[in-house]
């Protein structure tokens, strides 16, 4: 049983490096699409598009700072969980350490939903702003809690792996 959560946890361990690297690189073409966009055509939020004649530089910007907190949140996801999974690949499952990780990733998943929310709102304000009202968005703040239950629902996971690593750790001592 062993060697087989091993060598799952190998393969877990790739993909989540790879989920690293192209997260890494769709954030740099994100921040170089918005830099160099040109004058005609859509900028895309979600749903929305808004005309890319109408965004400031001002506007570009913030784009960027809030796209690189929502993708470093979600990069500290990935790390966390591929983390998690390399202590697994060491044969590590009732280890304190796991627990750490997992609530880094539990925390990090909630973060996101939070973070995204806000910064969709706050995004559609500034454009609004920017585009004198002529490009309001409607996003509900709701957006993300298939997400943050999501994330709950892993944090509740990892108090159980505590207790579970807690246990196993009494039975250790036990002769």
């Amino acid at each position: 049983i062993m060697e087989r959560i091993k060598s799952i946890s190998r393969v877990m361990g790739w993909l989540l490096k790879l989920g690293i690297y192209l997260t890494a690189l769709g954030f740099i073409v994100s921040a170089i699409l918005i830099i160099l966009a040109p004058n005609s055509g859509n900028f895309s939020i979600g749903q929305f598009k808004i005309p890319v004649n109408q965004l400031t530089a001002g506007t570009k910007i913030i784009l960027i700072i809030s796209a690189s907190l929502i993708y470093a949140v979600f990069l500290y996801a990935l790390i966390s969980l591929k983390k998690l999974f390399a202590l697994y690949e060491q044969g590590k499952v009732f280890d304190e350490a796991n627990v750490k990780y997992m609530k880094a990733f539990s925390y990090s998943i909630i973060m996101y939903a939070f973070l995204k929310s806000i910064i969709l709102v706050s995004i559609s304000i500034v454009i609004a702003i920017s585009t004198s009202g002529q490009n309001s968005l409607n996003i509900s703040l709701f957006e993300e809690l298939p997400t943050l239950i999501i994330g709950i629902i892993f944090l509740i996971i990892s108090m159980i792996m505590d207790e579970a690593r807690k246990l196993k750790q009494e039975q250790d001592l036990t002769i």
